[in-house]
């Protein structure tokens, strides 16, 4: 097909992929509130434990994806000890990385702090979805820092009611080399559109980054955690495995090995490190077993990350919704369609059959079962594929579907913003009520 995509739009859009493709390691809210308290713990003057309270405020976004989840080279999970870890390591030029190592004396400090029981954890009912406040009380001096709209956005650090570093306003922004583009100027078929229209030249900063998602895979597969998804279903596998069983071990790997802490980085997707994975790992393992063209997988690697783009814009970079279902499986069950050749009509009704499907799947924090959530909606996808390839679309009005994926993501949008704030809360007190009878 004749691209209508001219090459400044390309240009524009293959910038903005490698902003939302980066590396992280663990769960990036782990990761900001790490960033958050060392930027506070690094301006304390003397040993960091003798202060007197570290006070972590954040949102109920942020505070059920951490309650949970692995703590890369901590052996341990709960935002006490990501707190401690991070004051003890003090470290912000870390930023979202905090945890790529630490050393047995921090270990050990940090469960001081824990066993001073000074740590303290605040959640608001009304802030950013992306919200790290840390106030540390040191003898006389109160020592603040902000993390806020993204997870490495350090808005200021205070002691004293004065700033140490300036705080960073919106109007700053186009100083810097990132690019700011909005996704509402791309349909769905803009999108495919994008992708049909790059070289391998292109794409070649991909390989790079979606080999760290094979790595860890590949731990995983070895480095099995007992009980897993991973292990459960690698039991079940023919002998002979098919393609699609393959996509789901290797899928499930990675996020296994990443939720229970694995010290590996990952190729994230719009912030998420389990949205990367469930992008890239399904797309290059169908690529390997039917030997299509690299080009086709580079164009469907890029075309998954696209597609999540478009999807959390809608849905909301934290949200009640769960991310890794609603856009990071729907954009890469879509995504090996296109390596398949449907057509871009096809596609769009995928997406359309997907949503419907996946919409009422609620995020209930980051964790093992992430995984189990990821490949049952995959194995749904897998089957979908085959049924859009015979005809099968679901009518407009049978359910949130509008028969034009664009509206019905628009329709997404309204359903996010109208009930996350209210139906988050009450996934987190549920989580707390659970988290106490334990």
């Amino acid at each position: 097909m004749t691209s209508k995509i001219n090459t400044k739009t390309k240009k524009i859009i293959l910038e903005k992929v490698k902003e939302l493709c980066v590396p992280a390691h663990g769960c990036t809210e782990i990761g900001a509130i790490g960033y958050g308290v060392a930027a506070a713990s690094a301006q304390v003057k003397g040993d960091i434990r003798k202060v007197k309270s570290i006070i972590m405020e954040v949102s109920p976004y942020i505070f059920k994806n951490v309650m949970r989840v692995g703590v890369p080279n901590l052996g341990t999970c709960g935002i006490f000890m990501i707190g401690a870890g991070a004051a003890v390591i003090a470290k912000p030029e870390r930023k979202l990385e905090m945890f790529s190592s630490i050393t047995e004396k921090e270990r050990q400090d940090a469960q001081h702090l824990i066993d001073k029981q000074i740590l303290h954890v605040k959640i608001p009912s009304h802030c950013e979805p992306v919200h790290v406040k840390t106030i540390i009380k040191n003898g006389k001096d109160v020592i603040e820092s902000l993390i806020e709209g993204v997870h490495d956005n350090l808005v200021y650090v205070r002691v004293n009611g004065k700033d140490v570093i300036k705080p960073v306003h919106k109007s700053t922004n186009k100083n810097t080399n990132k690019v700011y583009v909005s996704v509402d100027d791309y349909k769905v078929e803009d999108l495919i559109d994008i992708a049909n229209s790059c070289n391998e030249k292109d794409l070649e900063f991909l390989p790079k980054l979606f080999q760290l998602n094979i790595n860890i895979s590949e731990y995983g597969k070895t480095n099995m955690v007992p009980g897993s998804y991973t292990e459960t279903y690698k039991k079940l596998m023919d002998k002979k495995p098919s393609i699609y069983q393959q996509i789901i071990l290797d899928t499930a790997a990675g996020i296994d090995a990443r939720m229970s802490g694995a010290v590996l980085p990952v190729m994230s997707s719009c912030g998420s490190g389990d949205h990367g994975l469930t992008a890239s790992i399904p797309q290059f393992t169908y690529h390997r077993l039917t030997k299509n063209s690299e080009l086709t997988f580079l164009r469907s690697l890029l075309l998954t990350n696209l597609l999540v783009w478009k999807i959390k814009s809608n849905i909301g970079s934290l949200s009640c919704m769960c991310g890794s279902v609603i856009a990071a499986v729907t954009a890469t069950i879509t995504s090996i369609a296109y390596q398949m050749k449907l057509s871009v009509k096809q596609m769009c009704n995928l997406m359309e059959n997907l949503l419907c499907t996946f919409n009422s799947t609620m995020c209930d924090g980051a964790k093992l079962s992430c995984t189990h959530k990821v490949c049952t909606a995959m194995i749904s996808g897998i089957h979908m594929i085959e049924l859009v390839k015979n005809g099968y679309a679901i009518k407009p009005l049978d359910g949130i579907i509008a028969g034009d994926i664009n509206k019905t993501l628009l329709l997404f949008r309204k359903m996010s913003i109208e009930n996350s704030n209210k139906y988050n809360l009450s996934i987190v007190n549920g989580m707390c009520k659970l988290n106490i009878k334990m």
